[in-house]
């Protein structure tokens, strides 16, 4: 199970990626984070199963941020 999740969060994160890549770039510097921040979102997806309360938790936190 935890090769199936892994496999699905890098699917997930690499889709994020591109879709952002795909995108109007602004030219600014904080683009990287960014990316990062998309790379880290799909990835996330991989811990949903050992820790989905503070999956939960952090995603939500930064939603709220938003």
């Amino acid at each position: 199970a935890g090769v199936i999740d892994g496999a699905v969060a890098g699917c997930v994160a690499a889709a994020l990626l591109v879709t952002g890549l795909s995108g109007q770039h602004s030219g600014t510097g904080l683009a990287l984070l960014g990316y990062a921040l998309l790379a880290v979102g799909g990835l996330a997806l991989a811990a949903c199963r050992r820790a989905p309360v503070v999956v939960l938790v952090v995603a939500s936190r930064f939603c709220r941020s938003t």
